[in-house]
């Protein structure tokens, strides 16, 4: 079975453009002009993927990130914004667990206009270079949390996370047609634009998560990851859903 999380790209990558951006940030501050490091652009590009990150040394990386920004624009709007993504219970620990520890003073404001994604990150932006980090070390590798669901078990190993995402994670479901796993939100978009076993869309493909359940057909509000997470995660779940809430 082929699975749609994506291959496993090296969690140093990750880890370094995180730092970067924390480097960034304590050279520039916060945009205060709708564009380049916004609060905004910083949750949703690069605090929230980190934070999602199967690695835990990405994970802490994201959370400092999320302490730096709360320290200049409060805890409330950074809690908030995570709640709303639909961040798990012990991922929110170990952002406030962050926010503690942080006590330096907020960046200064930032004065430039680029976008978050056009932003220099090379000399010229005045930020210290990313130390390449030590070579991985098997036990630094994390499988004890599910990125999906938020479930954590200290005993897993990576085949037993490997496991949960293809036979367990509520989060998650399997393809009938081409048998990919998939995120239940995001099924109609497999559909219309990853699945070889469909037939190619007729009109323009869906894009972002679905606001009704492909198992169930019920309204899933504004299809936010807060109400997805409320459908498949809350409760007894999707009644459609193959794989039970444990």
């Amino acid at each position: 079975t082929q699975s749609t999380w994506g291959a496993k790209k090296s969690w140093r990558v990750h880890q370094s453009k995180v730092k970067l951006v924390v480097q960034l940030l304590n050279a520039h501050g916060i945009s205060k002009d709708g564009a380049g490091l916004t609060t905004d652009n910083l949750l949703r590009k690069a605090i929230v993927p980190g934070l999602q990150h199967t690695h835990n040394e990405v994970r802490a990386a994201a959370a400092e990130l999320a302490a730096r920004v709360a320290r200049c624009e409060g805890k409330d709007t950074v809690m908030q914004h995570l709640n709303r993504a639909g961040m798990a219970k012990a991922v929110l620990t170990t952002v406030e667990q962050a926010m503690e520890a942080d006590t330096g003073a907020p960046p200064a404001a930032a004065s430039g206009d680029l976008p978050f994604d056009e932003r220099p990150v090379g000399p010229s932006a005045n930020a210290t270079a990313v130390e390449e980090p030590e070579e991985l070390q098997e036990d630094e590798e994390d499988f004890t949390l599910c990125q999906f669901c938020g479930k954590q078990d200290p005993t897993w190993t990576e085949q037993m996370l490997d496991s949960h995402y293809e036979d367990h994670c509520p989060w998650l479901t399997c393809c009938e047609k081409c048998e990919q796993v998939v995120e239940i939100p995001f099924m109609s978009d497999h559909a219309a634009m990853d699945c070889e076993a469909s037939e190619p869309p007729s009109g323009d493909p869906p894009e972002g998560p679905a606001k009704a359940c492909a198992l169930c057909g019920a309204d899933v509000g504004e299809g936010r990851p807060l109400d997805w997470r409320n459908h498949l995660l809350e409760g007894s779940g999707c009644p459609r859903n193959p794989r039970p809430l444990r």
